[in-house]
């Protein structure tokens, strides 16, 4: 099959885990026999050559967002990209123009659902911050923003008038996805299928009148760069860990409170590392100093990729206090590879990924009595465990489902 694959940015970039997703994808299925052609809304390095690629040159405006100027080009390469067998979009905001693409030529059209981009312009269905979100419309959606805006946290030594700046330039930005959100809605019928990441999302799409029956659960894939030997040693201090973003849906607020609980119980010694990067980093640390936690809580900012698998299997522990209905979350995959158990909050698809290899909880004290529990001589239980559930995730596993899923629809 000739398959064209829109790419969240490029196969050679640092990013989300649905960068890496779409690039081991498109590799893998290159490796089959399929001839796969990367569209890059991002710049692709000039050594790069396991795929042909095609940079769109995409830059926002003051009045339009990146996603807008990417449907915008889709559409421009309407014909190019309808000569294909197959156009998959890893980007959930260009459902309007691929179901353009799709309503007008004969090309079979999928695209991946992998968070909520489609469905509210902040792309966590967090209303406030706070719920999950079921409706939308542009006074809620504004009104949403706004007050969720109001959330971020202060910059020191600026005043009220930088403050209020600030809260609105970001209302601004996001609401500018939101006639993304409203074109998504009139096209969607016009794509062939859908490929949900997990059976929460598909639920969540179908709530909002998606078709149910067009849309295929297949999880995200296993970079196998991460499947290592597993190398703490589970003895105290334990040591725990989080990698993801620092924003408040993450529940990076909740972490210091964790810790300083874990350790008020003096059964075991607990140390985190904080890695990732985000605009609660700022007030993560000063939490961390005015708590007094210094020493035992690292802030260690942005890692490289392909630092992460060593950070994963020197890690007792990972732990995730998200708030949001995380849709799948990579890290999950590389905490399974690497051997590290997961203790999380119970929120969206986190069960269903690990299994066997971790426990969730309805919120922090739940999450901390069950890090206490895992913490007696059960670590390395579980770290088998999680090796043994990563297998589910592999790439050939995943790859035969997306195979059969295109020839399905061909």
């Amino acid at each position: 099959m000739r398959i064209a694959l829109l790419h969240p940015e490029s196969p050679t970039a640092e990013g989300s885990g649905a960068v890496h997703s779409a690039t081991l994808i498109g590799e893998s299925l290159q490796s089959r026999g399929h001839e796969v052609v990367f569209y890059c809304p991002g710049k692709v390095d000039r050594d790069y050559s396991k795929i042909n690629t095609r940079e769109l040159n995409v830059e926002s405006s003051l009045v339009k967002n990146k996603y807008s100027k990417i449907n915008e080009k889709v559409i421009e390469l309407a014909d190019e990209l309808g000569s294909f067998d197959i156009f998959h979009s890893y980007l959930m905001r260009t459902i309007p123009s691929v179901g353009e693409v799709s309503a007008n030529h004969p090309v079979k059209t999928v695209v991946t659902l992998n968070a909520y981009g489609a469905l509210c312009p902040k792309n966590d269905l967090l209303y406030e911050n706070e719920e999950h979100c079921g409706l939308n419309g542009t006074l809620r959606c504004a009104s949403c923003v706004y007050n969720s805006m109001r959330e971020l946290p202060p910059k020191p030594d600026r005043g009220v008038i930088y403050r209020s700046g600030r809260v609105l330039h970001h209302t601004i930005k996001n609401m500018k996805n939101y006639p993304v959100v409203s074109a998504a809605n009139k096209h969607k019928k016009h794509i062939n299928a859908f490929q949900a990441l997990s059976g929460h999302v598909k639920d969540t799409y179908s709530d909002f009148g998606y078709p149910t029956k067009n849309i295929e659960i297949i999880p995200n894939i296993l970079d196998e760069q991460f499947k290592i030997k597993h190398e703490s040693d589970f003895l105290s201090p334990i040591q725990l860990l989080y990698v993801g973003e620092l924003k408040k849906h993450k529940g990076v607020d909740r972490l210091p409170t964790i810790l300083q609980e874990l350790n008020n119980r003096g059964e075991r010694d607990f140390e985190l590392s904080v890695v990732g990067k985000g605009p609660f980093k700022k007030y993560l640390v000063e939490e961390i100093h005015d708590k007094g936690m210094d020493d035992s809580i690292t802030v260690e900012g942005f890692v490289a990729y392909e630092d992460l698998p060593s950070i994963y299997t020197n890690h007792d522990l990972f732990v995730y206090p998200g708030r949001w209905q995380e849709p799948f979350g990579r890290v999950f995959l590389e905490c399974l590879a690497a051997g590290t158990p997961v203790v999380s909050t119970n929120v969206s698809a986190v069960s269903e990924i690990i299994g066997g290899a971790g426990e969730v909880g309805s919120g922090i004290d739940e999450v901390t009595e069950l890090i206490l529990s895992l913490s007696h001589n059960q670590l390395q239980k579980y770290s088998e465990r999680a090796v043994s559930e990563a297998k589910k995730f592999e790439q050939s596993v995943v790859v035969d489902k997306i195979d059969k899923f295109y020839k399905n629809i061909t």
